[in-house]
């Protein structure tokens, strides 16, 4: 997921820097239609292109050999799971893309994101980071999500070295994901609204 939405989201912030680079936002701007319509009907496209790498991702991850351990409700969950996680941070990307002068500055902006992934659960365990990493890496968004998606793939929290239950990490991660859309889809309006 979070590899996924990551590359995802760089070309987002690039096709975003493009559109109001070429003009394509001030056309758009032109329309009788909500400004943040404008901005929904882009997450929602883009959060499709989302929802095929992440089908893409899973069958490849079937066919290298892995196996889920959980219910078949826990499997479609966790594919929800990504898909409402991965469009929360496509509104981080958007917003790249509408402070960037170009496609080049998008791209080079929205490599911030990276880091965040790389000091999260999602590929090595909290408890071998140094000391002042381990409170940050346990407590961010991304790992919350992460923690929630094995949860639900692996069927007992404890396969994955976790201390909370399922439910815990399936309740935490929409929260995570309804923050992080509401403070980015409010800025982006706004940054919609001061470029026209």
């Amino acid at each position: 997921m979070t590899r996924t939405g990551a590359i995802t989201g760089t070309g987002i912030a690039v096709g975003v820097a493009e559109d109001s680079d070429r003009g394509f936002s001030d056309r758009l701007r032109s329309l009788p239609a909500p400004r943040m319509a404008l901005l929904a009907g882009r997450a929602l496209g883009d959060t499709a292109v989302l929802a095929w790498g992440t089908a893409v991702t899973a069958a490849i991850g079937f066919a290298l050999g892995f196996r889920l351990h959980g219910a078949v409700a826990e499997a479609l969950l966790a594919f929800g799971l990504c898909l409402v996680c991965g469009c929360a941070f496509l509104w981080i990307f958007i917003c790249i893309g509408l402070v960037s002068r170009n496609a080049q500055a998008a791209q080079g902006c929205s490599m911030l994101a990276y880091p965040v992934i790389f000091v999260s659960r999602a590929y090595v365990r909290v408890n071998t980071r140094p000391g002042w990493m381990q409170p940050v890496a346990q407590h961010q968004p991304v790992t919350v999500m992460c923690n929630a998606v094995r949860s639900l793939a692996l069927g007992d929290p404890a396969l994955a070295g976790l201390s909370h239950t399922t439910s815990f990490w399936a309740l935490l991660s929409p929260v995570w994901a309804a923050g992080i859309t509401l403070i980015f889809a409010l800025l982006a309006a706004a940054l919609y609204r001061r470029a026209a």
